[in-house]
């Protein structure tokens, strides 16, 4: 699927962030790439998931309530 500015997205993603890359830059045996956001979608019918510990997490519905 494509989204804003005709980059890929990923169908059912609670959120995406639109980059153009602003600078690469070495790091040991690999690069780190930075980017400037260009356009934030969010889907708030979409729970997100949390990364903790090595493993993912999906929200509780109650937990993601104000």
């Amino acid at each position: 699927k494509s989204g804003e500015l005709g980059l890929p997205t990923l169908p059912g993603a609670a959120c995406t962030l639109a980059c153009e890359v602003a600078d690469v830059l070495p790091g040991g045996d690999h690069l780190i790439v930075t980017g400037c956001i260009r356009h934030i979608s969010h889907n708030t019918q979409q729970m997100p998931l949390l990364y903790h510990r090595r493993k993912m997490f999906a929200v509780p519905q109650a937990a993601a309530q104000p």
